[in-house]
């Protein structure tokens, strides 16, 4: 036969135990919270523009040059800049990693008027 003492353990334990599975059960479908995303335009050599991705207020990608051109320029206006920052960001939301532009996006924007 049981003791009092074992059946109020084993209560504890199992109360215990129910608990820590209803902590994980709310902890699992709860979604994960969305980074705050977004970019501040940076001056590249001979009047140019680059940019920078901020997640949460940190730098989290520095793009002074137009990536995937030869050289060292960044995007020709500033309008240009921001809307590459904005593809970026759109491809780090959708979960794409890394959120490289390829050199035919790079060209679609510098040929935008």
């Amino acid at each position: 036969m049981i003791t009092k003492k074992a059946l109020v353990l084993l209560l504890t334990i199992c109360a215990s135990f129910l608990a820590v599975q209803a902590t994980m059960a709310q902890s699992l479908s709860k979604e994960p919270q969305a980074k705050k995303l977004e970019y501040q335009l940076v001056e590249a050599p001979e009047n140019t523009w680059g940019y920078d991705i901020m997640m949460d207020g940190k730098l989290f990608l520095h793009q002074p040059f137009a990536p995937g051109i030869a050289g060292n320029l960044g995007f020709s206006t500033k309008g240009k800049a921001a809307l590459a920052a904005e593809l970026v960001i759109e491809k780090i939301s959708q979960g794409l990693m890394p959120p490289s532009l390829s050199v035919d996006e790079v060209q679609e924007i510098e040929n935008k008027k």
